[in-house]
């Protein structure tokens, strides 16, 4: 039974099959024409770099975690896996495409391609390879940044999930490498090669030098470099480089340049390569090494040039420190990029020694570059102001929209901005709406190229639309783009589309042809002024004009263009309406600025805001306005040239609307005038009222002929030359007559009762005609004066301005004292109304400048030779210069002599010193046997003349004279007479013997050194001070006469007695005096009748005599 049912079973099952299937297959296709969600979702699951065939490098950051980078000029394979989500059970294709971006933000190469069918949950790859063929790498310490992005986008047209459509990886772009596994020489491959150079390291390398690959270990490949062999230590000396480059397939270097020394030391051709520094951002350099170093010996990453220029990061002070231990491979970076200066330089390593402690060295490894090329694209970050929503506006309104434009790039970059609006009528060529203000200094139109912009540089720009006036309600689409200006043609790089809203509104524009300064006027002038009304807004409106002004006494009044009134006036949107508009100044108006306002007013906008420019500022300048008046008191003066000043008064009235200063010049038609203003300019004279006054001064000099003169005064304006007033003055000189009388200062003192003396006096003709003058004097008290040479007291005619001396002659008596005056007059013969006198004043006597004081009278009883002392004092404030003088009358001089060796030369006293003044008297025994009175009282006077100052002084002596007994008289002459005989022989016998002694000490004195001239004080002050001194010490005896010798000599007639005065004894040199003041007493004693006090003050003068 159950075999019989397989056959229904079986039927059943098909037919049921076949009722579902097509059920399932709509199911399915109903599905499918539900695009989106998950079943359609692509992504990206993944970007690898590198197959079977290639392998990015790695590179380890500081954190531990890798970061892949390949190197400049690589192929890289990169590959996509794309996947679909959900469960679809019909397969999918999608678009794919893969960039490599520069990290400024172009695409710097891309690839594209479709998956094959995908179904729900599938996936597919693809791989691409892409050219690495411009360096971006960073260097930071031990962390690499930079690089390209890879970026993979997926696109299905019924993907609805796009934020997993795009995935971005970075791959780091190194410039160059070297493993180190040796020098690498097939292929052209960068590597390094070992020289040797001269110290310093310029020219051509000489040797191989100490650098050699080791194979027992290395940090990257199979072999790393060192400097030393194997066991021992490296040599001294060196200069040796790991130079890098590469040997070419021909001898043919290109942009490198040809290693000199490689020929003779490896037969081969070896091109150094180049960094060029201009073409790069940044560089960094890395390597890694272990080992030991010797003090002064090194090994560095090295940058050098031509013209022994090198830059080096040694090692051995590098940081972190290099390990020491074997295998402990320490990583080294250096970034030299602030000291490239945009040369070009070869690179490698570089070990250098001395002769001193050597060690094993260093062992390197895995020399890399890392660089940020300058590429020529470039792209732009554009960032503005412009509303999300959109511009509303009214018509005629401007617009502003303000953008900064910043390159990306790494050269500087040619940008081009343009703009445009939807409506074609708002961009006539002839007057378009829209103008662009950037950094171009005179492109403003709807396309400007802006000058280059620096790499990473930030430019500003205002795009401005202005609406037109009347406008309808209207909206439109406004759009900016910025795009590459240059020849590489990259298109536009950047834009911006905003919506522009006109609504309606009122609006007004009040404009006009002339600058902000619109004119100038004088005061009280009228100045036309040409203004435009144009109804800007798009509804009809009607208007009416006012103006404003900032001060009063300004008016106006508005015309068309025919003259005619014209307000109110009516406009139509977007009507024009052309006028004019008079302002006229104040009558007053100072020069300045003046601005008003013309406003616009809508009469018919029912309250409603009007929009636009409805008010109209201008300026206008008022002018300066210069006028003057210069008025004179008098046009015409007569005056004699009698040196007395006349003086003109000059008014100067400023009539000009503002302050002003005028410059004063004179001019004369005769120099010999000699007229002058009171000033040389007027100062600041306020406007319309301003005055000041000055004065023409006339001498009227001395001697000026007579006759008629002018004088012109000019004023004129400093800031306007133009702006002058003049005045002419006459002056007539009438014939004058003047004198003038002089004399010169006596410049002495005069004695009373002395001497007459003469003094002259000039008599100057100080007139303008010839003439004569009578002439009289008349002298002060005790004074008599009387002119010389002049029997008619007339001049002789004296010429103009000539003169002619006179002699007075003159004296005093003994009762003038003080300033005595001596006037002269002269009158002139011409004109006896003119009349000069001329005085001079005598010192007569004392004026107190300096003092004579007298010692008590003195009394002579016996003949003999005394000495009197008097003091002198110099009171006056410095030294001076005095003579001294005795004067005796006939009732002293009959009986003695008085003098003074003071008399000889003037004496010189200092400020507020003296001086001591000795007189010596001397009397025969005659004059006092013949007086005719028992006691006669006589004086005699001693003076004191200065030379310095006009001063005299004096002071009287008195001497009392007393007469001598007769009888006591003859009992002397008879024992004279009896011993007469004896003297007489010892004459002759003793005479000769006393001349030859004198003439002995004659010559003496005449051979001897005169002592006395080395200190003024050796006569006259010593003198002097001793008297001073000693003065009131009891006179010394007399010195006795020599023997009477007169019995010795032969008979002789007799003849009537003659009494003989005492003999004067000669002054001798002054004797030395001991340390106490004492002079040395004689062998002999003390002469007879003196005391020991009278030695101590005169026994130097008893020993001059005696010597």
């Amino acid at each position: 039974m159950r075999q019989r049912n397989y056959p229904v079973f079986f039927i059943l099952t098909a037919m049921m099959l076949q009722f579902f299937l097509p059920i399932m297959t709509i199911d399915v296709d109903a599905s499918d024409s539900a695009r989106g969600g998950t079943n359609d979702d692509f992504h990206i699951k993944s970007i690898t770099i590198g197959n079977l065939g290639y392998s990015p490098e790695m590179w380890v950051q500081s954190d531990g975690s890798v970061v892949e980078y390949v190197m400049k000029g690589d192929l890289v394979p990169i590959g996509v896996t794309v996947m679909r989500n959900g469960g679809a059970l019909s397969g999918a294709s999608a678009d794919v495409l893969l960039e490599a971006v520069h990290p400024i933000g172009f695409v710097a190469w891309s690839s594209n391609w479709s998956t094959g069918d995908v179904y729900g949950g599938g996936e597919d790859s693809h791989e691409a390879v892409w050219t690495a063929d411009t360096a971006h790498s960073i260097l930071n310490g031990s962390e690499l940044l930079g690089g390209y992005i890879l970026r993979a986008t997926v696109n299905y047209f019924a993907d609805t999930k796009n934020e997993n459509d795009v995935l971005n990886q970075t791959i780091p772009v190194a410039f160059s490498s070297d493993i180190m596994d040796g020098s690498l020489l097939s292929g052209q491959r960068h590597t390094m090669v070992p020289f040797r150079y001269e110290q310093g390291g310029a020219g051509d390398a000489v040797a191989v030098g100490s650098w050699q690959d080791d194979d027992t270990s290395a940090y990257v490949g199979s072999a790393h470099w060192r400097h030393s062999n194997p066991g021992s230590n490296y040599g001294g000396n060196a200069w040796d480089r790991l130079v890098w480059g590469y040997a070419p397939a021909s001898n043919d270097c290109g942009s490198a340049i040809h290693e000199g020394g490689a020929g003779a030391i490896y037969g081969m051709f070896y091109c150094r390569l180049l960094i060029p520094s201009l073409d790069l951002v940044s560089v960094q350099m890395h390597a890694t090494a272990w080992g030991v170093i010797g003090n002064g010996d090194d090994v560095a990453l090295e940058l050098w040039r031509s013209g022994g220029v090198s830059l080096r990061h040694n090692l051995s002070t590098a940081l972190p420190m290099v390990a020491s231990g074997q295998g402990q491979w320490t990583n080294l970076s250096w970034d030299p990029t602030d000291l490239l200066g945009g040369h070009s330089w070869f690179a490698g390593m570089l070990f250098t020694s001395d002769n001193s402690i050597a060690e094993e060295g260093y062992h390197v490894d895995d020399w890399r570059v890392f660089a940020v090329e300058k590429i020529d694209q470039f792209t732009l970050d554009v960032t503005c102001d412009n509303p999300v929503a959109g511009y509303t506006a009214v018509p005629n309104e401007v617009i502003s929209l303000y953008c900064e434009v910043t390159n990306n790039g790494y050269k500087p970059a040619i940008i081009r901005v343009k703009s445009n609006i939807s409506n074609e009528t708002w961009m006539e060529p002839t007057n378009p709406k829209i103008r662009i203000d950037s950094s171009h200094p005179t492109q403003h139109g709807v396309e400007v190229q802006l000058p280059a912009t620096a790499a990473g540089a930030t430019t500003e720009m205002w795009i401005n639309l202005s609406i037109p006036a009347g406008a309808d309600i209207q909206q439109q689409t406004w759009n900016v783009t910025w795009s590459d200006g240059s020849s590489q043609g990259l298109g536009v790089l950047a834009s911006l589309q905003a919506t522009v809203g006109v609504t309606e509104q009122y609006s007004v524009v009040l404009s006009s042809s002339t600058p902000l300064l619109a004119g100038n006027l004088g005061p009280g002038e009228t100045e036309i002024i040409p203004m435009r009304l144009q109804n800007t807004g798009n509804r009809l409106a009607t208007f009416n004009m006012f103006a404003s002004f900032s001060v009063e006494g300004w008016t106006s009044a508005f015309t068309d263009i025919d003259g005619d009134f014209f307000l109110p006036v009516t406009l139509d949107r977007g009507q024009i309406f052309d006028f004019n508009i008079s302002i006229t100044s104040a009558a007053d108006a100072a020069p300045d600025n003046y601005s008003f306002s013309v406003r616009a007013l809508c009469t018919t906008c029912g309250g409603v805001a009007v929009s636009g420019n409805d008010v109209l500022i201008r300026t206008l300048e008022v002018l300066p306005f210069r006028e003057v008046e210069l008025i004179a008191e008098s046009l015409e003066i007569s005056a004699p040239a009698n040196g007395i000043l006349q003086r003109i008064a000059l008014e100067i009235n400023n009539l000009g609307n503002d302050d002003e200063v005028y410059d004063l010049v004179l001019t004369q038609s005769n120099a010999h005038l000699l007229a002058d203003l009171s000033a040389d300019s007027t100062g600041t004279l306020d406007a319309w009222d301003g005055f000041t006054e000055i004065h023409l001064d006339l001498p009227m000099p001395l001697y000026l002929d007579s006759g008629l003169y002018s004088a012109t005064i000019r004023i004129v304006n400093q800031a306007d030359p133009s702006v002058f007033d003049s005045v002419t003055i006459s002056v007539t000189v009438l014939d004058t007559a003047a004198v003038g009388v002089s004399a010169d200062d006596p410049e002495q003192s005069y004695i009373p009762g002395g001497d007459s003396d003469t003094i002259r006096f000039e008599i100057r003709n100080e007139g303008n005609a010839p003439d004569s003058f009578d002439l009289s004097t008349e002298g002060g008290t005790g004074m008599s004066a009387e002119i010389e040479g002049l029997s008619t007291l007339r001049t002789p005619t004296i010429a103009p301005g000539a003169s002619y001396n006179i002699t007075v002659r003159f004296s005093f008596d003994e009762s003038a004292e003080g300033q005595v005056g001596l006037e002269v007059s002269a009158t002139s013969v011409l004109d006896s109304d003119i009349s000069t006198t001329g005085t001079i004043l005598f010192s007569v006597g004392s004026q107190d400048w300096l003092r004579l004081i007298a010692v008590d009278d003195l009394v002579i009883d016996e003949a003999g030779t005394y000495e009197v002392v008097l003091t002198l004092r110099n009171q006056f404030t410095g030294e001076q210069t005095v003579s001294i003088d005795v004067r005796q009358e006939s009732s002293s001089s009959m009986w003695y002599r008085a003098s003074s060796s003071s008399e000889a030369a003037p004496l010189r006293i200092l400020e507020q010193k003296e001086r001591f003044i000795t007189v010596e008297i001397v009397i025969s025994e005659t004059s006092l046997l013949n007086l005719q009175e028992d006691e006669m009282l006589t004086t005699f006077e001693v003076w004191a003349i200065s030379n310095t100052v006009e001063d005299a002084t004096n002071a009287t002596i008195r001497v009392t004279l007393m007469k001598i007994n007769t009888k006591d008289s003859d009992s002397d002459t008879d024992s004279v007479n009896s011993g007469s005989k004896v003297a007489d022989y010892a004459v002759w016998v003793i005479g000769p013997i006393i001349v030859l002694a004198l003439l002995g000490m004659l010559f003496k004195v005449i051979t001897a050194t005169d002592e006395e001239d080395e200190t003024p004080w050796a006569n006259e002050e010593y003198e002097s001070s001793l008297s001073a001194q000693y003065g009131a010490v009891p006179a010394a005896p007399d010195v006795q006469p020599a023997p009477d010798m007169s019995q010795f000599a032969p008979p002789s007639v007799e003849t009537a007695p003659v009494v003989q005065a005492a003999p004067i004894v000669e002054a001798a040199p002054v004797m030395e005096v001991s340390d106490s003041g004492v002079p040395p007493v004689p062998a002999a004693g003390l002469p007879e009748g003196w005391s020991m006090e009278q030695w101590t003050h005169y026994g130097a003068e008893w020993l001059k005599k005696n010597a």
